[in-house]
């Protein structure tokens, strides 16, 4: 008997949560930040069958390509969900927080 080839499927359950399960994440941003991290696993050929986030996490199960490492893979989730820091500074990140909260704050002393 000779085996011409053979075929294996990784499903991989990957989750990704805020620093010590802080519950920041607010829905305005959670859909930006889950839109984002999506879009990884098709262009690294590792179809998503199943999202979910929460304040505190997001997860996804996905098809693992066998032309891509998880490391990479992981990796570049966990990049992308810092990206958010490109385009906001953390002065207006944290303003954002404040305003949220109707947290009332002199910014004098924050900057200084």
């Amino acid at each position: 008997m000779q085996i011409s080839q053979f075929l294996a499927k990784n499903l991989i359950h990957l989750g990704n949560s805020t620093k010590q399960r802080s519950q920041w994440i607010p829905k305005d941003i959670s859909a930006n930040l889950y839109a984002d991290q999506a879009g990884i696993y098709p262009k690294r050929e590792s179809p998503a069958f199943v999202t979910g986030r929460a304040e505190d996490h997001l997860h996804i199960l996905f098809s693992l390509s066998k032309a891509h490492a998880l490391i990479k893979i992981v990796a570049e989730v966990k990049k992308s969900s810092s990206e958010h820091h490109r385009t906001m500074s953390f002065q207006d990140e944290l303003r954002v927080l404040f305003k949220r909260h109707g947290i009332e704050y002199d910014e004098r002393p924050l900057w200084d």
